[in-house]
């Protein structure tokens, strides 16, 4: 009901004979909804995985990383999370395992948010930057940013401790800030 509009859009009934919240039902007539957009066409929405690739890059203390034999060495009940490198140069898959603050914050937020994820480190081993590719000139983004934004490996997210910039913020959305870096020099009297 939207009373001051003059306009209904649904109706509620509640049945007295079962006092349970099953007891209440809404019915909505769509067809009288305008959507934001000013349109009366319903949004599709869009899907949201709930097994999310993650990548990261060693940065300490916020993310260690160790170089191991196999998984298993990884043990997730201590944080301590399999996170392989995937060479760009072709000498293949290198296994590590990551921990440290940003897989703490990250293995926190899959249990709030309920998602699972898998871990991989920056290809390139880089944060990320716009550089010049070959002789055309054309501007491309590499390392941790790249993977994101050309979806080369199919990235959904990074934890990393990533300078927020205005290049990098004009094509990823960032989080709140947890690493400030406040640079100050100190100058003798």
């Amino acid at each position: 009901l939207a009373p001051d509009l003059g306009l209904e859009i649904g109706r509620s009934k509640f049945h007295r004979e079962r006092q349970s919240q099953e007891s209440m039902k809404l019915d909505v007539d769509e067809n009288k909804i305008i959507w934001p957009g000013n349109t009366k066409e319903k949004p599709q929405g869009y899907m949201i995985p709930t097994e999310l690739k993650v990548l990261t890059i060693e940065e300490k203390p916020f993310v260690y990383t160790e170089k191991i034999e196999n998984v298993v060495e990884c043990d997730k009940k201590l944080g301590r999370w399999p996170c392989p490198w995937y060479n760009t140069t072709g000498e293949g898959e290198q296994l590590y395992c990551c921990f440290g603050y940003c897989i703490d914050m990250l293995i926190e937020l899959s249990n709030k948010i309920n998602f699972t994820f898998t871990l991989a480190l920056s290809p390139d081993g880089e944060f990320g930057a716009i550089k010049r590719r070959d002789e055309t000139g054309k501007k491309e983004w590499t390392g941790l940013i790249g993977e994101l934004v050309n979806q080369t490996n199919g990235a959904d997210m990074i934890v990393a401790p990533l300078t927020i910039n205005p290049e990098r913020a004009q094509v990823i959305e960032f989080s709140k800030p947890f690493k400030y870096q406040g640079i100050t020099i100190l100058e003798k009297k």
